[in-house]
This record gives structure tokens, sequence and C-alpha cells, in this order.
């Protein structure tokens, strides 16, 4: 509250990571991302992939929950632990070898008689959790600021959207951040039959402050103001009845932080739809093909009727950002 209403910042939930990584020109850039998703989505997974950078190349972890985003770009650091869901834990290896910490702290993890713990059995509840101490983490460092943000990455499991989309305009960018779109996973209930029903979550942040608008137009000054930051979004779910394999996912970032990835810009969604992503056939996840051209033009239409509507319905003072979606 502090920060937002005294101070003009924006508190976000968002992992936050720093990425060192050559570009076209073989040069070492450094890339500040946020990583954005509601829980279940992947967002503590992609915020610890190391993505098998070596040498020069590789990543730092500052954070994984909340950080206070200042606005010149600097995303403010508000602990030293991690929450990672545990379903999972075993395909991510950082995680992996943190969680056996002795500060570490599980809870509604399945215990074998023997007392060892089996973070794949989830019979007794699918949303198990680890409190973990960051510094046993090895992709971290001392520090818990990431010193300048230059893309932001909004998770979601949509089935109608691509494998990945870069969004276009600052308003646009607040309008997907206001939507906060996903589907609901075993994070947010304990109820099967719930599981994968679309959801909106503004900011992907179930504790946004209110008024949350005031959030929005924060982040819309923000944007107006840091130009260089790009936002794109990310679907780590299926597209349609095809599924978004982890790899492709991790190679789609990684081309994105690179700049490797290749965008063109789709007048039905709005959006940059990529056309060529390296390592990673962009046409099996083409909601075009997925769908066929005509059916899937109608679910567009229909979603952003949707999607306007929910935005008047929420954010009746934010009317300039819904042209943009």
């Amino acid at each position: 509250n502090y920060a937002r209403d005294k101070l003009g910042m924006l508190g976000l939930h968002a992992g936050s990571k720093l990425y060192k990584v050559r570009n076209n020109n073989g040069e070492i850039i450094k890339r500040g991302v946020l990583i954005f998703g509601l829980s279940g989505t992947g967002k503590s997974t992609i915020t610890m992939a190391d993505h098998n950078l070596n040498g020069e190349e590789g990543v730092i972890v500052r954070q994984d929950d909340i950080v206070i985003l200042t606005p010149d770009g600097v995303a403010l650091g508000t602990e030293q632990n991690l929450y990672p869901k545990t379903d999972s834990i075993n395909c991510i290896p950082p995680l992996l070898q943190a969680v056996y910490h002795p500060l570490t702290i599980l809870e509604n993890v399945a215990v074998r008689s023997d007392g060892s713990v089996d973070f794949d059995d989830t019979n007794f509840c699918p949303n198990g959790r680890a409190i973990i101490v960051r510094t046993a983490i090895p992709l971290t460092d001392e520090q818990v600021d990431l010193e300048r943000v230059d893309i932001l990455l909004f998770l979601t499991r949509r089935m109608e959207m691509p494998i990945a989309a870069r969004i276009c305009t600052p308003e646009q960018a607040v309008a997907y951040f206001l939507l906060g779109e996903s589907i609901l996973t075993s994070a947010g209930t304990m109820k099967k039959e719930e599981m994968g029903r679309p959801i909106r979550v503004p900011g992907f942040d179930p504790f946004m402050l209110h008024p949350k608008s005031r959030t929005g137009k924060l982040l819309y000054e923000f944007l107006k103001r840091n130009f260089h930051v790009e936002t794109y979004i990310l679907n780590t779910g299926h597209v349609g009845h095809v599924k978004v394999t982890p790899e492709d996912t991790m190679k789609t970032v990684l081309a994105i932080i690179r700049g490797d990835a290749k965008w063109k810009y789709d007048p039905l969604l709005k959006l940059g739809m990529p056309y060529k992503i390296p390592g990673v056939n962009v046409k099996k996840y083409d909601p075009y093909e997925v769908f066929g051209k005509e059916k899937y033009k109608e679910i567009v239409l229909k979603l952003r009727a949707e999607r306007i509507e929910y935005l008047r319905s929420n954010f009746p003072d934010l009317e300039f950002l819904f042209n943009h979606i």
C-alpha cells in the first residue's frame, strides 16, 4: 500500500530474474524479466529455468512472489524465500536440490511410511507447497533487486491463444494485465470438475490492492515512460487440443530473451504472432491451423466481446484500453 499510494510504485505478483545471453551479433547482453502467472501455470518453473546456459551466459533468480516496481524500472525484492508448488518439482533441478535443504518447510506433501516424501503423489492434496530459503537455490546471488526490467511475460493457459504473442502497445499490455487470463488449476480449487475452467484474475494476483484500476493506471504510466520494455503473452497449456510441451515453452522464452523469435502482426488478434522460433515447430501451435480459419475467427470475436465486457464491468474508468484487445 505504501509503495503504491505514497511512492507511485507497483506491487506485483511476479517472478524476477536476470538473463545474460548472446544476441545475434554474438554480444553478451543483459535482460531483466518479470514473469506473471497464476499459481499452477508455470511461473516458478520458468523463473527457475537455467535453459542449460553455460560459460558467459546464464541466469540469476532474484524473486518468485512479490516485487515492487519503481517508476524508473527497478524491481525491488521483498523476501528471501520462494513458494513453489511441489507436484512438478522433480522436473526443476534447482528447486529439487533446494527442497531438501534443512530449512525447507513442506505442506500438503505425501510422506511415505519410511519418512521420505513423494512429490508426485497428489492423491492427498493436489496443491502441495514448499517454502524454500532462497540462498539454497544455486541460481541466486546476494541481491534480491532486479536493476532494470526489460521484458514482461504474461503466462496463460487459455486454449484460444497461440504458443506466444507479442503485445503491441502499452494500452494493450495493461488490458491483458488487468484481464489476468488463464484457467483454474489445482492451486485454486480442490474440485476436479472445476479444473480447466477459464478464469480472469486482474494482475494475475488474487491479492491485488484496491482500487485495482489505480494499479492499471500506474502500469500504463510506467510503460509509457519506459518505452524499451517489451511485453509478451506465453501459453503454457494447450492450443486447442495441442499440448505445449515444456521443452517448447523454454525454447520460446529463450528466443524472446535473445531476440531470435520473429513476429508478424495479426489483424484479428491485434497481436504479433510468431512465425519463427528456433527449435520450435510454430505451425503446430498456430491456432488458425488447429481450429480452422473460420472457426478461429468466430472464437476470437466472441472472446474479444467477453474481454471488453469484463473490462467495462470491472474498470469503467479505463475505457481507453477497450479498443486495444
